[in-house]
């Protein structure tokens, strides 16, 4: 019976880790789709001011 318990914590525990991973995926995928918005506003403002 122990060595179920010890099983599922360690199942839980790598599932834990897992969603870390993918939730700092997910901010870094975030955080450059972030800076490319920035980038083509920036340059959509330009265009205009320049017309």
């Amino acid at each position: 019976m122990e060595a179920v318990e010890e099983d599922l914590y360690s199942l839980e525990k790598k599932r834990l880790l897992l969603e870390i991973v993918l939730l700092e995926q997910k901010i870094a995928h975030d955080k450059e789709l972030h800076e490319l918005r920035k980038d083509m506003i920036s340059k959509d403002h330009l265009i205009h001011f320049e017309l």
